[in-house]
């Protein structure tokens, strides 16, 4: 790679305006550009150690709140039905854990989504 256009015919490689023209000081500013370039290289080389050691995430996020209780809208908002995160109830639902689903389908009172039934997703109702 090389990134100084080439000289053009009938001129010499050395009279670029940007370098010196003798070769003692040539010589020293490659030495340089190539002892930076090794510093770059390492730098590059431990950026990708650490990128290959960090942790990926193999499994997509799920949102920790599966479940949503929706309430009827009485002065007490009482609890009605568990509904699936992504059941399309009307109302505000809040949001629950799996944990929170499973105690709420076992008080009297609240009964599972009729369309989704959350009750049988694995791990509810065992």
């Amino acid at each position: 790679m090389n990134p100084l256009p080439a000289p053009r015919p009938g001129r010499d490689a050395a009279a670029t305006p940007d370098l010196p023209p003798d070769l003692p000081r040539l010589l020293v500013i490659e030495n340089w550009l190539e002892l930076y370039l090794d510093r770059v290289r390492q730098a590059i080389a431990v950026r990708r150690r650490e990128q290959a050691a960090a942790p990926q995430p193999s499994v997509p996020f799920e949102p920790t709140t599966a479940y949503r209780l929706e309430r009827r809208r009485d002065q007490a908002r009482t609890p009605v039905r568990v509904h699936l995160a992504d059941c399309r109830m009307p109302g505000h639902p809040t949001p629950l854990t799996e944990q929170e689903a499973r105690r709420a389908l076992m008080r009297p009172g609240i009964e599972e989504c009729p369309y989704r039934r959350p009750g049988t997703e694995p791990g509810i109702l065992d």
